[in-house]
């Protein structure tokens, strides 16, 4: 029986796993591989920029590895690019990581410049852009759920091994009383 337990508290740790790496896969193939892409650029501490590559018809993210003059990464199609970057106006913060748009079509780099849309004010836009992006509402509302769905799991956890070490004790002290009527 306790072996029985075992294996039923085994088998739900080994569900609990599967369901997260299926929600990580599920999350990976929905943005079209940017947590992956953006996961290896935030470990490799600055080694490595985020690429958002857009293709024809689609948009896909890679981490490219940074040089003296640009950088390098691997494409769709198992190529490597290289892009040498004179300027550094392209690069920008994404995400708490340094991204540069690429288009593959013409093989160059986007600069994140709305002066050229006519009838644009850039530094009015600019503003705008920057106040919703860095508003504290958003980033504060986004952490409090992320707290909350963590503190939700682990108390699912811990009242989950509670059940089972109950469970282990109940089969064991049955054991024991078995015993003892023999």
């Amino acid at each position: 029986m306790a072996e029985q337990a075992f294996m039923d508290a085994m088998y739900m740790v080994a569900s609990f796993l599967i369901l997260i790496v299926a929600m990580i896969w599920a999350y990976n193939w929905k943005t079209k591989g940017q947590f992956f892409a953006y996961m290896r650029v935030v470990m490799s501490r600055g080694k490595k920029i985020l690429v958002p590559v857009h293709s024809l018809v689609d948009v896909y993210y890679v981490a490219a590895e940074i040089l003296p003059k640009g950088f390098k990464f691997k494409q769709r199609d198992g190529e490597e690019a290289m892009v040498i970057v004179d300027t550094h106006n392209c690069i920008y913060q994404t995400m708490g990581v340094n991204a540069i748009d690429y288009d593959e079509v013409n093989a160059c780099v986007w600069k994140r410049d709305v002066a050229i849309v006519p009838g644009n004010d850039p530094v009015h836009v600019g503003g705008i852009i920057k106040r919703a992006i860095e508003s504290p509402l958003q980033k504060s509302l986004l952490i409090k759920v992320l707290v909350m769905c963590l503190v939700v799991f682990v108390l699912y956890a811990i009242v989950q091994g509670y059940i089972s070490y109950e469970m282990w004790q109940s089969i064991a002290n049955l054991k024991a009383n078995v015993g003892i009527v023999q």
